[in-house]
C-alpha cells in the first residue's frame, strides 16, 4: 500500500461510533412478495433498481405503508449509502431526496449509515466501495461456499475499509465528483433527445396510442391516419430466424434484459452467465430481435444495435423484420398494448412462455413503407447524437476509473479543495 491510512473493519467502524450496524432487508416470511406490490407507497428497493451509482425510483416496485410499518428492518433514509450483495454484487449508490420518509430493502441489498461525519464522509465510502480493490475484496468473499455469490451482514463485517483525514476524503470526492456530474448530466441530455423519437412515435401513429385502451376485437374496427397502411398482425412484417453460430466463435453472446434492450453479457454482468461452448447458439443480426420465451413477460425482448452480428442462447427465439420496420417494432414493443397482448398469450403453470407464433398473432397497426423510411431517418439522427454523448461519457468513465484507485490508494495525492488556487 502506498499511504500509511488507517484500515479497519466494518466491525471495528461500529465498535468506534463511526458507522451504525450495517442492515439489510427483510427475510423469510417478513419479505414482501410480488402479491404485495402497489401502484402507490413505499418504494421497496432490488438490487436490478441501482444502477451506474442511481437508486431507479421511477421503475422500483412499491409496498403499502401499513405493511412498511410492519416489518422489521431495512428503511434506508437519505445519505446511507447502499450495496447489492446477493446475485448482483457490488452496485452502489447513496439515497438523496426522497418523497416519502424512507425506502424499503430487499435482502439483495445492505445499507451503510454514517454516525460520526467528522471520522468518515458517506460520499467517500460510496467511492471507496466502487474502488478496484474494494470490489474485488467484496466479489471474492461473496463467491465463497455458494453457488450464487452472497455476502450476509456477518460476513461484511470483517470487510476492510479505509479512513483517510477528513480533508483528505473531502478532496477524493471533490474530483471523482466532478465526473460524475458530467456524466450524469450527459445521461439527462441522452434521455431528453431519445424522448424526440418517442413524441414522434406518439405523434405520427397516435392513432395507436387510442386503440391501446380498446378491446382486440375492436381494433380493426377503428379509423386511422393516413400514417398507416392497414391493421395487421406481427406476422406481416417479422420473420423467424434459426442461423446457428456454428464455427464463428469469435461472436460476443448478448442477453437480453428486463429494459428491453440486448446486451453484451460480459459488459453488463459481473459473471459469466453462458456456456463456453456455443457453437449451438443463435446468431442476431445488426437490427434483428432476440428473447427469452420464459422472460419475456418481464419486458426481456431487444433489438441488436450493435455494428456486429451476436450470439443468443438456443432457447431464444430470434426475428427480423421486412422492409426496414426493425425501429417502428422496437417502439412499439414498448408500448402497453404490445406488453398487455404478451401477458396475454404467454403460457405455463411454473413459467410463463410465449412462442413465435404466439407473438405474430398479436394484432397491429402498420404503417406505410414511406412513413417508416422517414421515421427511420429520425431516429437514426437520436441515435447519432446519443452515441457521441456516449463516446464523451465513455471517455470520463475511463478517465475516473484509472483516478479511483490512485486517489484511494494514496498514489497521486491533492491538496485539500481550495488550497492553492485550485478548484
Amino acid at each position: 500500500m502506498i499511504n500509511n491510512w488507517p484500515i479497519f473493519t466494518v466491525r471495528q467502524l461500529v465498535e468506534e461510533g463511526v458507522l451504525e450496524s450495517p442492515v439489510d432487508g427483510n427475510h423469510g416470511e417478513l419479505h414482501p412478495k410480488t402479491s404485495d406490490f402497489v401502484d402507490d407507497g413505499i418504494p421497496f428497493i432490488m438490487a436490478s433498481d441501482i444502477s451506474n451509482g442511481i437508486i431507479e425510483l421511477s421503475k422500483c416496485a412499491h409496498i403499502s405503508e401499513n405493511q412498511a410499518k410492519s416489518l422489521r428492518k431495512g428503511f434506508a433514509i437519505p445519505g446511507d449509502v447502499l450495496i447489492t450483495h446477493k446475485g448482483t454484487m457490488g452496485r452502489t449508490a447513496i439515497v438523496g431526496h426522497i418523497d416519502t420518509q424512507y425506502l424499503l430493502l430487499t435482502p439483495q441489498v445492505t445499507y451503510y449509515r454514517i454516525k460520526n461525519q467528522n471520522r468518515l464522509s458517506n460520499k467517500f465510502l460510496k467511492y471507496y466501495f466502487d474502488s478496484p480493490m474494494f470490489q474485488k475484496k467484496f466479489v471474492t468473499m461473496g463467491e465463497k461456499g455458494s453457488t450464487r455469490s452472497y455476502l450476509g451482514i456477518q460476513s461484511q463485517l470483517d470487510l476492510p475499509i479505509m479512513v483517510p483525514p477528513l480533508d483528505c476524503q473531502n478532496n477524493i470526492v471533490n474530483i471523482l465528483e466532478s465526473f460524475d456530474e458530467k456524466i450524469l448530466l450527459n445521461r439527462s441530455i441522452q434521455k431528453n433527445i431519445n424522448e424526440i423519437a418517442e413524441s414522434v412515435f406518439k405523434l405520427w401513429f397516435n392513432n395507436f396510442g387510442h386503440c391501446q385502451s380498446l378491446h382486440v376485437s375492436e381494433l380493426k374496427k377503428n379509423e386511422f391516419s393516413n400514417n398507416l397502411k392497414k391493421i395487421g398482425t406481427f406476422d406481416d412484417i417479422i420473420i423467424e430466424t434459426n442461423q446457428r453460430v456454428e464455427d464463428k466463435n469469435h461472436l460476443k453472446v448478448l442477453s437480453a434484459v428486463n429494459t428491453g434492450d440486448l446486451v453484451i453479457s460480459d459488459q453488463y454482468f459481473k459473471k459469466k452467465v453462458y456456456s463456453e461452448n456455443i457453437e449451438k447458439y443463435k446468431i442476431v443480426n445488426k437490427y434483428e430481435f432476440a428473447f427469452n420465451p420464459a422472460r419475456i413477460n418481464i419486458g426481456s425482448i431487444g433489438m441488436n444495435k450493435f455494428d456486429e452480428p451476436g450470439a443468443v442462447s438456443p432457447v431464444y427465439i430470434v426475428f427480423k423484420c421486412v422492409n426496414d420496420y426493425h425501429y417502428y417494432i422496437s417502439y412499439l414493443l414498448k408500448t402497453n398494448f404490445v406488453k398487455n397482448e404478451i401477458a396475454k398469450r404467454c403460457s405455463g403453470s411454473v413459467r410463463q412462455n410465449l412462442r413465435f407464433c404466439d407473438l405474430a398473432s398479436i394484432p397491429i397497426p402498420i404503417p406505410s413503407y414511406d412513413q417508416v423510411k422517414k421515421f427511420n431517418r429520425i431516429v437514426e439522427q437520436v441515435n447519432y447524437s446519443t452515441f457521441k454523448i456516449s463516446e464523451n461519457s465513455r471517455v470520463l468513465t475511463l478517465i475516473m476509473d484509472e483516478l479511483l484507485p490512485k486517489l484511494i490508494s494514496g498514489e497521486i495525492r491533492l491538496p485539500p479543495f481550495g488550497e492553492g488556487g485550485g478548484q
